[in-house]
């Protein structure tokens, strides 16, 4: 007897929505048939080419769209989603929403959640705090794929992913954040490594995610304000991340979270 195939409530409209475990957003047949571009028109993913490479198409001319944001960003009903490939082939149009915060105090290398965030240094080699905790967590195969991945480093307010190596979760994010303590103060820059780690996060189908309170240790960001750029900018933006855990290394941490999600 062949088994059903999973289904959800669909994000857009609450209607049954086929879907599985790597898609558990997956809109229903009907909301993915109003599917809009960046530009207003209407469009249809496909699985197309050899490669069977994700294309968006033009419905009214049959033209490619070509997106000018990250992962074939579009639009249902003016409800943000993401058009992507399934897992075994096809194409999938999933609704983005605003990941649920929960604040936790402990290790972020002992999270088992589907990957952990990194504060890095550019240099993108390990280092101490959290960077360094992280490397010797994860073993040297994450230190591999940060040389294999990034032999120039990376940009301060940006991020990439690695392998997480013996850590408990799948994919390290790494993320560079601004040093306070040698005028890096640009507020814009550090909610880039929150914004740019939840896009990582849904380039990879991450669902849950730890993260660390970026630049708040020895680069020397301000603790409250680091606390209130983490919940502003995590619990604002629009993605496939459906929980977020912000891990506190300390009581001090905690207590700086904990205020800055009592007023959001």
């Amino acid at each position: 007897m062949t088994a059903s195939p999973p289904v959800h409530p669909c994000p857009v409209c609450g209607a049954s929505a086929l879907g599985g475990p790597r898609y558990p957003a997956a809109v229903c047949a009907e909301c993915s048939t109003r599917t809009e571009c960046a530009h207003g028109r209407r469009v249809v993913p496909a699985t197309t080419g050899p490669a069977g490479a994700l294309e968006v198409r033009h419905i009214d001319d049959g033209t490619l769209c070509e997106p000018v944001v990250l992962h074939h960003r579009v639009r249902i009903d003016g409800h943000p989603a993401v058009a992507k490939e399934a897992h075994l082939g096809g194409v999938v149009v999933e609704a983005l929403a605003l990941p649920r915060l929960e604040l936790v105090r402990g290790d972020i290398t002992r999270e088992a959640t589907d990957a952990v965030v990194n504060a890095a240094n550019s240099a993108m080699r390990g280092g101490g705090g959290v960077d360094g905790a992280i490397h010797r967590a994860g073993g040297p195969r994450v230190l591999a794929d940060c040389v294999t991945r990034f032999p120039r480093g990376l940009a301060t307010g940006d991020a990439g992913w690695t392998t997480a190596g013996d850590l408990a979760a799948h994919w390290v994010i790494h993320t560079v954040g601004p040093n306070y303590r040698r005028g890096e103060r640009d507020r814009g820059l550090l909610a880039s490594c929150y914004r740019r780690s939840l896009e990582v996060a849904d380039e990879l189908g991450v669902r849950s995610l730890a993260v660390p309170l970026i630049s708040a240790g020895i680069y020397g960001w301000p603790l409250q304000d680091a606390a209130d750029v983490a919940v502003e900018t995590l619990g604002g933006t629009a993605s496939l991340v459906r929980e977020v855990r912000i891990v506190a290394f300390d009581g001090a941490a905690h207590d700086a979270v904990a205020a800055a999600l009592a007023r959001a």
